[in-house]
């Protein structure tokens, strides 16, 4: 069906009554908002509320009253959570996809861009803000070459994606563009954008005039040029399962390794000045403030840490091997969620005789349930102190539970010793011991000291 209708429904606002040279245009079920004055036409939400579903064919142009309107654009949430569209095909005329465009199509598996059949070019220059965030099943993504600009949080969540591939003339990448694509395995950047690379086949973007990596998969390797990591660059991938960090890498962006779930290794360049990954504890620690700032499940927090970053253990999410935690006596502060959702935790031994700041620290995790230990003489204080009394209990630590163990996988042997205020001691003592066997951790209350 296609229809002419005049911009003048009861339900639209009085601003849009001015301008008096647009029109709607219904085509296959399509809305188009049409300019007159311009002769250009832009795909929009339909105005009663209908969802777009199934497969759709944006037309590239149309007829009416003797002119030929061209669609030029997607108008932000034109798409917005319509979660029975399964493919879509955008033609060659299309110059922006907006705003929240396609955002939440949670059943769309294919966009194509058309091109054009003389030129072999495509005409898309800009994916602007979250255009297809959450777009849980979409498969895959081929850009065209015309593109220039993705915008923040533009693929966020598109969980489905594998692969990558940045064309030459892209000039500006958002924030966050890539995050949260949990199965992105590669990552290539066209070798004559002069704006960006993948150097080395690192396996990332890295932003080329300041070095510095802006998305990341489970396979990247970061390149000993590189000086940073930016905000969200690895966030959401849940199948790496180590990370390196170089010498070189001055600044880590906030959340840059947010919910790594399969995150077992960290390891920090001995000569790094500004983060290190002291006593082999599998974190990345910010030096000059003692604060860990990214933890994996098999962290041990060493005994001189001050502070925990925020969401420093995210990515020990709703692991079921995480059930202790020991926090020595030296930390005073534990940033908000900290300790977030670690829905599998039976106990917190926390050595401070200064109750630390602990605001929203253990947000969603279910505390009531969990056992905290502390300190005698300072019992009560922390009984009594906002930021822990909802434990389930609180109780004094014992005497004996001086050391904790580390084993490796498969023998009775020990690999790595630390005192339970994490200093890493070369021998065994009496008391608490965690012990790793064949990917789990259980904890070991050792009532005598070992001979060995």
């Amino acid at each position: 069906m296609k229809n002419i209708v005049p911009l003048l429904l009861t339900f639209l606002s009085v601003t849009y009554y001015s301008y008096a040279s647009t029109y709607y245009y219904e085509c296959e079920g399509i809305i188009y908002s049409c300019n007159t004055s311009i002769n250009q036409a832009t795909v929009i939400a339909n105005p009663n509320g209908n969802k777009y579903s199934g497969e759709i064919a944006i037309v590239p142009s149309f007829e009416y009253s003797g002119r030929t309107f061209q669609v030029t654009g997607i108008k932000e949430k034109a798409f917005y959570k319509c979660s029975e569209l399964t493919s879509v095909v955008i033609p060659w005329g299309v110059e922006y996809i907006g705003e929240n465009a396609f955002r939440e199509c949670t059943a769309l598996k294919t966009v194509t861009f058309s091109i054009h059949n003389e030129l072999g070019l495509g005409s898309l220059k800009r994916i602007e803000k979250y255009s297809f965030a959450d777009c849980t099943n979409l498969e895959g993504i081929s850009f065209p070459l015309s593109l220039e600009t993705i915008g923040e949080g533009a693929f966020w969540g598109c969980q489905s994606i594998q692969s990558l591939y940045i064309p030459k003339d892209v000039t500006s990448i958002g924030r966050g563009a890539f995050a949260t694509m949990g199965n992105l395995s590669l990552i290539t950047v066209e070798e004559t954008n002069t704006n960006y690379d993948s150097r080395e086949n690192c396996n990332a973007i890295i932003e080329t005039s300041s070095n510095k990596i802006i998305a990341g998969c489970k396979n990247t390797i970061i390149p000993n040029s590189v000086v940073g990591i930016g905000d969200y660059a690895f966030r959401g991938c849940k199948s790496m399962t180590s990370i390196h960090i170089p010498s070189k890498v001055k600044e880590i962006g906030y959340l840059a390794f947010y919910i790594c779930q399969g995150l077992e290794s960290i390891s920090v360049a001995a000569d790094n000045a500004c983060f290190d990954s002291r006593d082999n504890c599998n974190a990345i620690i910010e030096t000059n403030s003692n604060t860990l700032i990214t933890a994996c499940k098999n962290t041990i927090i060493p005994q001189d840490i001050v502070e925990i970053g925020v969401s420093a253990f995210n990515n020990c999410y709703n692991c079921e091997y995480f059930t202790s935690l020991i926090i020595p006596a030296n930390v005073e502060i534990i940033n908000a969620n900290a300790f977030s959702s670690l829905n599998y935790l039976k106990d917190v031994y926390c050595y401070s005789e200064k109750v630390p700041s602990a605001w929203q620290a253990f947000d969603n995790t279910l505390i009531r349930n969990v056992k905290l230990y502390v300190p005698q003489k300072v019992l009560n204080a922390y009984k009594v102190a906002s930021d822990w009394r909802e434990f389930g209990e609180i109780l004094a630590i014992p005497d004996d539970m001086t050391s904790v163990k580390i084993t490796d996988s498969n023998i009775d042997k020990v690999t790595s010793t630390y005192s339970i205020m994490g200093m890493k001691t070369g021998k065994l003592s009496k008391g608490l011991n965690i012990r790793k066997e064949n990917g789990a951790i259980r904890k070991i209350l050792r009532l005598q000291q070992n001979a060995k």
